[in-house]
């Protein structure tokens, strides 16, 4: 809680970005799925907190669906 309303708490926004870092640099297809369905978990989760995560959150859907795709 700030004085400007709810916030994400920044160890939050930090896993945030360390999943999506990780989903990049992952070549395993089965990992690659799990990673992006954290990815896509925690960012809905953000989205709810602060506003300004809605734009990931279709990101990460887009992410996870291609790796879905890859892996069957």
């Amino acid at each position: 809680m700030t004085p400007q309303g709810v916030r994400l708490p920044n160890s939050r926004r930090k896993k945030l970005h360390e999943l999506f870092k990780a989903f990049d640099n992952e070549h395993d297809p089965r990992e690659r799925v799990a990673l992006g369905t954290r990815m896509l978990g925690r960012a809905t989760e953000a989205a709810q907190i602060e506003k300004q995560f809605t734009l990931v959150v279709p990101i990460a859907a887009k992410k996870l669906t291609a790796a879905k795709k890859l892996l069957k």
